[in-house]
């Protein structure tokens, strides 16, 4: 069943609507720059931007993956185009972020406003992530594995894998669009509602 946002939200109301959660957040003790309250994304790295609210949290749980490192923000991320803040052509804006353990390859995830709350999303399609297990590529360990051998079989399906190949943001959008149904209001919803009953 797709997910729906309603309202179309810049960039400037997305972030601050995250600045406000992630600042009432109790594990945020301020930007890298030492400030107390984090004013700008782009000075922020820790991962309590996966934890903003118990929403995302459970929207994240869907597959296992750790949040040690967080990969999106800031300039050491400019030149990935999947990563930050992008408007797709429906209207839907949305933080793209990737985060993974030390022993992890990333998992991408999303975070957007669906017109009441913050939520998370992690796409199926373009992301880099063992699908069948739900589980983030490295954790084969927690697999259960009689042999060592089975163990390295699992894995060299992604250890061959280039570091470009992880993300494919052409269908990691097409996934996000199909998956998350844009509503410019509350009227539009309930009229597409009314008219899909009939």
């Amino acid at each position: 069943m797709p997910r729906t946002s309603m309202g179309v939200y810049n960039r400037d109301f997305l972030e601050e609507k995250i600045l406000i959660a992630l600042n009432k957040h109790p594990e945020c003790d301020g930007d890298c720059k030492g400030n107390a309250v984090v004013t700008n994304l782009k000075d922020y790295w820790g991962t309590e931007l996966a934890e903003l609210n118990a929403q995302i949290v459970k929207d994240l749980s869907k597959v296992e993956f750790d949040c040690e490192n967080l990969c999106g923000l800031g300039e050491d991320w400019a030149g990935e185009e999947q990563y930050g803040f992008h408007t797709l052509d429906n209207g839907l804006t949305f933080l793209g972020l990737a985060a993974g353990g030390d022993w992890e390859w990333p998992v991408y995830f999303i975070i957007y406003w669906d017109g009441f709350k913050l939520r998370g999303y992690i796409p199926t399609k373009g992301n880099c992530y063992d699908v069948k297990n739900k589980i983030a590529w490295g954790n084969e360990d927690e697999l259960g594995f009689e042999t060592e051998e089975e163990c390295d079989a699992y894995a060299k399906q992604y250890r061959d894998m280039e570091e470009e190949e992880r993300f494919d943001f052409e269908e990691l959008k097409k996934d996000i669009k199909k998956r998350i149904k844009m509503y410019p209001s509350a009227e539009d919803m309930i009229q597409r509602i009314k008219d899909n009953s009939q």
